[in-house]
């Protein structure tokens, strides 16, 4: 990717003083700031219909399916056509903001067929396209976006910031879960890259290339946050929840009869759900899941692989047999009484290879402290 030099940003900079002066409005201190991003006050605005035209009737054949229960196999589930929703409108009393370890959520006293609707639609209010919709599974995925961070100095510095590239782009993942009461938990994953120069400097014309990020655990917080006052909690109340949240770390590696077991100080219930918002961030694809039986279905995408493509991981994809080995693999949660087990296996529960196995512990590890 080519980027312009300093001398033109600020030649454009200044073309546009006269316009940057008199425009803008004030930004709230976030972080994930969107160049397409809209503004609030017009999501609120109701649609003006032309004289002689008729809202649109929206009956049960328009109605989305809604999110199946979680129960013994997601593949299993039934969807809720044809059931009208109202209008998503919580309270303070209706939310939740919940952190366990480095994972955090929110519990809202909604069925997900109220909070589904309302979940893409806040994320293309901050201007971004959905890509991937998945209502068995509760997904959405968005595109990657540039972001655009707060920028502190007076109108004319954060101007010619917003004319350069800020060298971050995130893409997120929302997942919706049904809880045991019917409410909803939404759970938001980032995804991250950053721009490195590969060539050039100086007055020259420079060369970057986009490369993945680490990633950034205070974006998800910021959106989850950002999330419950759009469903319609306080504002002030949304950031005493999420400042009063304390982590704790519980998990420790243990070996096993014949594998590597994570054990994690939590209850079945508690693990389950923090192993999917685990794997959601190592970038792992659920191809199917099993409560009952304690087990996940996962598969190593390619995404993965091109973020870990050196060394261990590099060879793995060095023979077509070595990648069908990894294609299908089987997480287990095994409850132990007052505490979890996880474990890696092939699809046939068989032992996978001990360095695999490690590897990837470690990565899902890593989000379940």
């Amino acid at each position: 990717m080519k980027r312009r030099n300093g001398i033109e940003v600020v030649v454009l900079a200044l073309s546009a003083l006269t316009l940057g002066a008199c425009s803008g409005s004030p930004e709230k201190d976030y972080r994930a700031l969107y160049a397409d991003q809209v503004e609030t006050e017009s999501k609120q605005q109701s649609l003006e219909v032309p004289p002689k035209l008729n809202l649109p009737r929206t009956g049960q054949e328009m109605q989305i399916p809604g999110i199946g229960r979680e129960q013994a196999s997601y593949s299993g589930m039934q969807g809720n056509a044809g059931k009208e929703t109202d209008s998503v409108v919580a309270s303070a009393e209706d939310v939740r903001f919940v952190r366990q370890g480095n994972m955090h959520w929110l519990e809202v006293n909604l069925p997900p067929e109220q909070v589904w609707d309302a979940a893409g639609e806040f994320m293309e209010n901050l201007g971004f396209e959905i890509t991937e919709r998945d209502r068995k599974l509760g997904l959405l995925e968005t595109n990657w976006q540039e972001r655009r961070e707060r920028v502190p100095g007076n109108w004319l510095e954060r101007m010619i910031d917003a004319i350069g590239s800020s060298g971050f782009k995130d893409r997120y993942r929302l997942r919706l879960e049904r809880g045991d009461n019917g409410g909803t938990r939404v759970f938001i994953t980032h995804r991250g890259m950053k721009e490195i120069v590969v060539d050039g400097g100086g007055i020259e014309v420079v060369e970057t290339a986009w490369v993945p990020n680490d990633t950034d655990h205070d974006l998800e917080v910021e959106l989850l946050q950002r999330f419950l006052i759009s469903l319609g909690g306080d504002e002030e109340q949304a950031s005493r929840m999420v400042a009063t949240a304390e982590p704790e770390e519980r998990t420790e590696f243990r070996q096993g009869q014949d594998t590597l077991l994570l054990q994690v100080n939590e209850t079945f219930p508690r693990t389950w759900r923090r192993v999917g918002l685990a794997l959601d961030r190592v970038g792992l694809l659920v191809e199917d899941r099993n409560r009952s039986e304690g087990a996940y279905y996962i598969k190593l995408t390619e995404e993965f692989m091109k973020q870990e493509k050196q060394g261990f991981w590099a060879s793995l994809m060095e023979s077509e047999d070595q990648k069908a080995a990894i294609e299908a693999l089987l997480l287990r949660v095994r409850e132990r009484g007052d505490y979890t087990e996880i474990s890696l296996r092939d699809r046939d529960n068989q032992k996978i290879d001990p360095e695999l196995s490690k590897r990837l512990l470690e990565e899902i590890e890593v989000h379940l402290r």
